[in-house]
């Protein structure tokens, strides 16, 4: 026992570098499996508190207003015209109030399909030209329905762009190209005017296409554009050879987001200058591409008939069409999961549908059409709304319900999921972060903070000679704001963490709880002794 007494303060301070080296290996960690591990054990003492503490009543907060913001936080007003090029997708971002409205979900419809198609996350595509495609957006409740109407135009030349040639010597007879770079999603290169300062050296078409008419040398560009390109023409040393047809090999259908190799042959051999302008007849539909010196038709958005010509550069009145289908993917199996199988009421579950095709060798092709129709088996127990590829289930009441799942490009293909709706716990979806945060700062920051305000105390008070209260103090107060700030310190140097100020003040707090509860039993301790000693 003499021997423990002695050895004492050394006990204590091992007690106090571990968990100070607890305290730092923490910091160091990332904030992956630190966040999961408080994650973890935020989710284990949930489950303890909701199996000791009574559900809470829910209230439902309902939605009071609904705006509308394009991509660059521009309103859209009630009754105003939206412009979309057609063959662009736009997508509008809803915003509900109040924040903690219980079901911010909004349900999308367009008046003309053909036109204008809407998803249900808010994404608008341009299917074709017209005007005056009615959209509604309607939050849950109803509150307040934002309609305006879409017209789909024809795509605008590019307001920027830059332009390069292809060969800026040809022989007279042969050709070259003037190339635009730009964003062909949203401009067409073809709405473009070219423009030769000499026909009679080289012409240039309408498809920035140069033909050397003649020996010498010209400048051609881009009307309204200030930059020219010098092109030099020079006398064939050898006889041009022409073609006088074209054939294509190109199948006869693909699938929209496919793309099939484009290959050409001439009646002629040997042709001297072999290049080819593409023209679609709808670029919506298809567009053919060039990729490592090779062409592709690709199926780019949407399905239909479409018409490819293939003209000679050097004779534009040699040509060839070809006419294919492009065809959407159509699901053949569908599957229905959700985040969990049970939820509180006012609550929301999160559900996926995983559609599947069993096109031979197009595995890698996506399904077309992911949209899905959603019926709820019983609407006052839960009900159900589209967002992007999956739907939020919210819970109205306590209660199981079946949701079907329908896919909207094959209506004979369903699942069905059931769910059950409990009373809403007191740990619940709406305050989980916020008890987590408690957890990893409380239980984290503060817990072991104050166990090292025990330890460090202790140990400053021991190896203090003179056990003078000042002295331990101040050591010990110094040494936790130095652990306090170290800590926080490091993690501004790993990753997914960051260090803060605010939990530099927890951290201190908790230390100096414990700093201050210790000083305050010494005290009375050594008050009791010194009565005692009075009294003998």
């Amino acid at each position: 026992m003499n021997w423990f007494k002695r050895n004492i303060r050394y006990f204590i301070l091992s007690l106090y570098l571990l968990t100070n080296g607890v305290i730092i290996a923490e910091s160091s960690l990332s904030g992956g499996p630190s966040g999961a591990r408080s994650s973890f054990i935020s989710l284990i003492l949930s489950v303890f508190i909701n199996n000791t503490v009574a559900p809470v009543e829910h209230t439902f907060i309902n939605v009071e207003s609904l705006t509308l913001k394009d991509r660059d936080e521009n309103n859209i007003e009630e009754g105003m015209i939206y412009y979309i090029p057609v063959g662009v997708t736009r997508r509008l971002i809803p915003e509900v109030l109040p924040e903690n409205a219980t079901d911010k979900n909004v349900t999308w419809s367009t008046s003309n399909k053909d036109v204008l198609e809407v998803y249900p996350g808010g994404l608008l595509e341009a299917r074709s030209v017209g005007e005056n495609v009615l959209v509604k957006v309607t939050p849950s409740n109803h509150a307040k329905t934002v309609s305006f109407y879409v017209n789909v135009h024809e795509r605008l030349d590019p307001p920027t762009f830059s332009a390069t040639l292809t060969k800026d010597v040809i022989d007279q007879g042969t050709t070259s190209k003037l190339v635009i770079s730009a964003d062909e999603r949203e401009y067409d290169i073809n709405k473009l005017t070219y423009f030769t300062n000499d026909p009679g050296v080289a012409t240039i078409n309408e498809y920035g296409v140069i033909k050397g008419t003649g020996v010498g040398e010209t400048e051609v560009g881009v009307v309204g554009h200030p930059e020219t390109y010098t092109i030099k023409v020079n006398a064939p040393l050898t006889p041009i050879i022409y073609p006088t047809a074209i054939n294509l090999d190109i199948a006869s259908a693909s699938y929209v987001y496919d793309k099939i190799p484009l290959n050409y042959t001439f009646d002629t051999p040997d042709v001297t200058d072999q290049s080819l302008t593409f023209v679609s007849s709808n670029d919506t539909i298809a567009r053919v591409i060039e990729e490592a010196n090779k062409y592709f038709i690709y199926g780019y958005k949407i399905d239909g008939e479409v018409t490819i010509t293939a003209y000679l550069n050097t004779d534009f009145s040699v040509f060839a069409t070809h006419t294919m289908t492009i065809n959407n993917v159509i699901p053949s199996t569908m599957t229905l999961s959700a985040n969990k199988l049970e939820t509180g009421v006012g609550s929301q579950i999160t559900l996926t549908p995983t559609l599947s095709h069993d096109i031979p060798a197009k595995d890698y092709l996506n399904v077309t059409n992911s949209r899905v129709n959603y019926v709820s088996s019983d609407e006052s127990i839960a009900k159900v709304t589209p967002r992007d590829l999956s739907a939020q289930v919210i819970g109205l009441k306590t209660g199981t319900v079946t949701i079907t799942a329908t896919s909207e490009a094959n209506p004979s293909l369903s699942a069905t999921i059931t769910l059950k709706i409990i009373p809403t716990p007191f740990i619940n979806d709406q305050n989980f972060d916020d008890f987590n945060a408690l957890v990893r700062k409380g239980l984290g920051h503060y817990t072991f903070f104050f166990i090292s305000g025990i330890f460090g105390f202790l140990t400053f008070y021991f190896f203090t000679k003179e056990k003078r209260m000042q002295k331990t103090l101040l050591f010990s107060l110094l040494a936790g704001l130095v652990l306090a700030s170290l800590s926080e310190f490091i993690q501004l140097y790993v990753p997914l963490r960051a260090g803060s100020i605010i939990d530099v003040l927890i951290n201190v707090s908790g230390y100096l709880t414990a700093t201050l509860l210790l000083t305050l039993i010494v005290y009375l301790i050594n008050k009791k002794k010194i009565k005692k000693d009075a009294r003998d």
